[in-house]
């Protein structure tokens, strides 16, 4: 083979390449070809970000009356959840039962809160394991 083919067969020139081999992208624009291949995957990535995925929910920990709004602010570690009413003035409190979770297994608190208040019977725990029962009583 010449020396002169074997440049042609190899031509650099800025974003374009002219492929040696006698396939589909022999003698094209690479730099097209890839910004074609860029906008098919992001056009791919965003239609399959943009659907319904359904993913598994948990159960519910408490029932909330009435008309009281459920609360999940779980992560993966611990969290709380509890009801929530809405008062005039956009004031949101809780209002009716609660739990609320140092980690997965381990609970730190429960009971009732009334209009943003505990009362009636609680449990609390500390981080090291010590519990204790408290009744507080309603103020109003």
């Amino acid at each position: 083979m010449s020396d002169d083919r074997k440049q042609r067969r190899n031509i650099y020139r800025y974003d374009r390449f002219v492929c040696p081999f006698d396939g589909d992208l022999a003698g094209r624009n690479i730099g097209s070809v890839l910004r074609f291949v860029q906008a098919v995957c992001t056009t791919a990535v965003l239609a399959c970000a943009g659907s319904c995925v359904c993913f598994a929910q948990s159960t519910k920990a408490i029932d909330c009356p009435g008309d009281r709004v459920y609360r999940d602010n779980r992560d993966g570690a611990g969290g709380e959840v509890f009801c929530e009413q809405v008062l005039p003035g956009s004031l949101r409190v809780k209002d009716g039962p609660s739990r609320f979770w140092f980690n997965r297994n381990f609970e730190g608190a429960s009971g009732n809160y009334n209009k943003g208040r505990e009362v009636g019977k609680w449990k609390e725990c500390q981080r090291f394991g010590q519990c204790e029962q408290k009744v507080h009583i309603p103020t109003m």
